[in-house]
């Protein structure tokens, strides 16, 4: 029987995308592969952990340190 892809989406900061990360390795424990989806300065981190990495186009980061 094959796996069954879930991809989960953290949109924020490393305390956002933590508690994901720690839901996707229990995930894949259970039998699911997952994929976490989110900005790319986490791709190592994430995939560190042997969870798979979607990359996010749009910097929070960036957004959050502008004037505007």
């Amino acid at each position: 029987m094959p796996r069954k892809k879930i991809t989960l989406l953290s949109f924020g900061t490393r305390g956002d995308v933590q508690p994901l990360l720690a839901l996707a390795r229990e995930l894949a424990a259970a039998g699911y592969e997952p994929v976490l989806a989110a900005d790319a300065h986490f791709e190592t981190w994430i995939r560190g952990h042997g969870v798979g990495f979607a990359r996010l186009r749009f910097d929070l980061n960036k957004f959050l340190n502008t004037a505007e």
